[in-house]
């Protein structure tokens, strides 16, 4: 408040000089603020301890060996052998996962067996898989599990969960290799089969289909009472057209002798039908052509 009297005293303008200030300092704070937000970032975690120089973590989408933590980043060692450096804002702000406090491990594992087993047969390979994981002391018992997942497109899946109760990665990947390999011999001991995503003719001896079931219809008789179709009732034959006749066309009757009675009965009956007329195969040897006078 003195230095404004005494400026004001000499002349100077300290309304132009207090806006200049405030101006300046206005730049000075938006450009100073990824400066302050990385470092308040970087004191959050020295004081959270929320990761240490050494820890295997994953921060976003990057996952490496904590190197270095300052006052503006964190250096992180990738599996590739390269740094990455990461602002301390954004380690602050995204989500942190630090390999290094876990307890345990997970093992999972899915098995596809083969779809010619039986029921026993999957049972005892069930059994054989459980006992496994009990036999290891580095499985946690209260969560390991065995089961049957479900029937899938091509095999029955089976599923193998529990917890291997070690930190280091590389002890996990030794004692999950000691774990797969105890249940490859289960499954050879059982005499199962690991089933492969193919395609392709399968012969069995069951008798997947009932043969009684299979049978053809037996054909329905018709009763000769009753036409086949509504347009094919023909009146009753007399006894004489009962036997075996043959088909007489009514333009075949120019071949016939018009004095004979066959002429007059094919003419009628010819006559009443219009087009076909039956009659008995012992009058046929008529219906041969005859030359005319």
């Amino acid at each position: 408040m003195v230095a404004l009297i005494v400026l004001s005293g000499f002349g100077v303008n300290v309304t132009a000089a207090l806006a200049g200030l405030g101006i300046g300092g206005l730049a000075i704070g938006l450009g100073a603020q990824k400066t302050f937000e990385n470092l308040l970032g970087g004191i959050s975690i020295l004081i959270d301890k929320a990761l240490v120089i050494g820890d295997p973590c994953r921060i976003g989408d990057q996952r490496g060996v904590v190197e270095d933590i300052g006052l503006r980043s964190t250096k992180l060692r990738t599996e590739d052998r390269t740094i990455v450096t990461i602002p301390n804002g954004t380690v602050a702000t995204a989500v942190l996962e630090n390999y290094r406090q876990r307890d345990k491990i997970l093992f999972r594992q899915l098995v596809r067996l083969r779809y010619d087993l039986s029921s026993d047969h999957l049972r005892y390979l069930l059994d054989e898989a459980r006992a496994v994981l009990k036999q290891n002391n580095r499985v946690e018992n209260a969560t390991s599990r065995v089961r049957l997942l479900r029937m899938a497109e091509y095999s029955i899946e089976v599923e193998i969960y529990a917890y291997i109760l070690v930190r280091d990665y590389a002890e996990f990947l030794a004692l999950q290799e000691e774990l797969i390999l105890s249940i490859v011999d289960a499954i050879e001991k059982t005499g199962a089969a690991i089933a492969l995503p193919s395609v392709g003719p399968v012969f069995a001896q069951d008798a997947w289909i009932d043969p009684e079931k299979v049978k053809p219809p037996k054909p329905t008789l018709r009763n000769p009472a009753i036409p086949a179709h509504p347009t094919a009732i023909r009146p009753p034959l007399d006894p004489l057209q009962e036997s075996t006749s043959v088909i007489l066309s009514a333009r075949n009757l120019s071949s016939i002798d018009p004095h004979s009675p066959l002429f007059l009965r094919t003419r009628t009956c010819c006559t009443q039908r219009s087009t076909r007329c039956q009659i008995p195969a012992e009058t046929s040897a008529f219906a041969a052509p005859t030359t005319r006078a």
